[in-house]
């Protein structure tokens, strides 16, 4: 009666696993006699706990009216983040008997069934895993017979485990096509249906032009439609192509449709829990680092087939412009180096580099933390080397810049060859009228070259306006390509492999090194 005493007092307002782990702990008494009596009262304590562990495990059913159990639900959460947030650990009801890693994973095997249940639409899981536990040879109508022994518990919990999470994977992999929608999403968010991509651009430039203010969601829509069937895109899922959309972002009033413009991929559960609203955010912040890439790559595309087709379209006939045209070719093809090898390196050492690990990781996975955790890990790689982590903004903001400057050569490409054509038709009337003067007699050759000498000087001269234009864009992207070389160098120097590949790719000659470090005289 001493004992019980004891007990009594030692657990007073105790109750579930907290009153089995009071009781516990008066189990290694040096007196075997009341050790035994211990053991006794603690069988019958932990027979409750042993049965709402088999209704957990077994049926993914909470038998805890009095809050006696150590998984607990809130009730509150919504399906979107219910594998995160809808079941989770009570450490105090958790009898020392139990191990935190066994307690894990008998949380993750209820959690999987509910999950199966309620987000993937098979109820009858719940028979299956009851006979996967016949095939092990589990009594389940003896309350305690089995759990008496700690090693034949985790015996079954882990044998439960391993055939609930096969199951679970197997269904998000193959019937919910988890890798395929992980393809769409690097296909079209991460850009990589590159013909999908350039008639996307090709169609929407007119409408991105504008300012942000009128730019209309279903116009871009319809243009989004049209650039899908126009693309080897069409030949993708209709469940695929049917959760591509068209969103736009909140801009300043200063923004035009490039800035604000964005695809979205709808994602329902199950898929959802292992891509959730954060990284689907995380992948809106990657799709707007490479969307601006690929429009600076467009807009110099444009510019040099535009620059070609003025090339031979005003040869002869604009007095000046040749050197206008050189000039112009030079620094736009420092860009283009720039921007290609920036692509490269993000499509290939960023994009697919990650890409290949997820594959990888998904296939190894044992269990949804295990999917979960693969395409995390896929999103952080990707955006610490692809420069959209803290400790890279100062680099992210260079890019930004640099980009705006292209951007503003290629504007200036665009003024040069609507000044010069301008100009063309000015000269093909000037020649014209010229002509019918000389069948009238009347000789206007001191007014040709009056009007060529006025042309090469306020139009395409030395002087002129377009010129100092451009020279003025190409000392400022100069300028800020070096800071940017010198901004990867300080970074590759503190450690990241794969900025030392970019910085090879931007200088494998060492032609900047050489600008910003010049060689020393002989004689010095």
């Amino acid at each position: 009666m001493r004992l019980m005493t004891r007990l009594i007092d030692s657990v007073e307002g105790l109750r579930g696993g907290a009153l089995a782990s009071g009781i516990h702990s008066h189990v290694l008494h040096g007196d075997p006699d009341v050790s035994q009596s211990v053991q006794r009262v603690l069988k019958q304590i932990a027979a409750p706990i042993v049965r709402m562990i088999k209704r957990w495990v077994f049926e993914g059913e909470l038998e805890d009216v009095h809050g006696e159990f150590f998984v607990v639900a809130d009730p509150t959460v919504s399906d979107d983040q219910f594998w995160a947030k809808k079941y989770t650990l009570n450490l105090k009801m958790l009898p020392p008997f139990i191990s935190i890693e066994l307690a894990k994973k008998i949380l993750v095997i209820g959690k999987s069934i509910n999950f199966i249940r309620q987000c993937c639409g098979n109820a009858d899981w719940v028979m299956d895993a009851a006979q996967e536990t016949a095939v092990i040879g589990m009594d389940t109508e003896n309350e305690g017979a089995y759990f008496a022994e700690l090693k034949r518990l985790e015996t079954v919990i882990a044998n439960v485990s391993n055939s609930t999470n096969e199951y679970l994977i197997r269904t998000l992999t193959q019937k919910y096509r988890l890798l395929d929608h992980c393809q769409a999403l690097k296909r079209y968010l991460l850009l990589g249906q590159g013909d999908f991509i350039q008639y996307l651009m090709d169609l929407l430039g007119p409408e991105l032009s504008k300012r942000g203010a009128q730019v209309y969601r279903h116009t871009l829509t319809n243009v989004l439609e049209t650039a899908l069937n126009a693309s080897n895109a069409k030949f993708e899922s209709p469940d695929i192509l049917g959760r591509l959309d068209v969103e736009l972002l909140q801009g300043s009033s200063a923004d035009t449709g490039w800035d604000i413009f964005c695809l979205h991929y709808n994602l329902q559960a199950p898929v959802n829990s292992v891509i959730p609203a954060s990284s689907m955010l995380q992948y809106q912040q990657i799709f707007d680092f490479l969307w601006r890439m690929k429009r600076v790559e467009h807009s110099l595309s444009a510019s040099w087939t535009k620059d070609m087709n003025l090339g031979h379209e005003v040869q002869g006939c604009v007095p000046g412009i040749r050197p206008v045209l050189h000039r112009s070719q030079l620094v736009r093809s420092e860009m283009i180096h720039f921007i290609t090898n920036l692509l490269n390196y993000m499509m290939f050492e960023v994009l697919e580099t990650a890409w290949h690990k997820l594959v990888k990781d998904l296939n190894a996975a044992n269990d949804l933390d295990g999917l979960i955790e693969s395409h995390a890990a896929y999103i952080a790689s990707i955006k610490k080397n692809g420069f959209m982590m803290k400790d890279s903004r100062d680099l992210l903001k260079q890019l930004k810049l640099i980009f705006a400057t292209i951007i503003r050569f290629c504007k200036a490409q665009e003024n040069l060859y609507t000044t010069a054509m301008h100009e063309k038709h000015v000269e093909e009337r000037h020649q014209q009228l010229m002509q019918q003067q000389e069948l009238g007699s009347s000789w206007g050759i001191p007014e040709e070259d009056e009007y060529t000498m006025r042309t090469e000087r306020d139009t395409f001269g030395s002087n002129s306006k377009i010129l100092r234009q451009i020279e003025e864009i190409s000392e400022d992207f100069s300028t800020q390509f070096l800071e940017l070389l010198e901004i990867v160098k300080k970074n590759s120097i503190r450690g990241s492999q794969s900025l030392s590949f970019l910085m090879s790719r931007f200088d494998f000659n060492e032609f900047y090194l050489k600008k910003t470090n010049p060689p020393m005289d002989a004689d010095e």
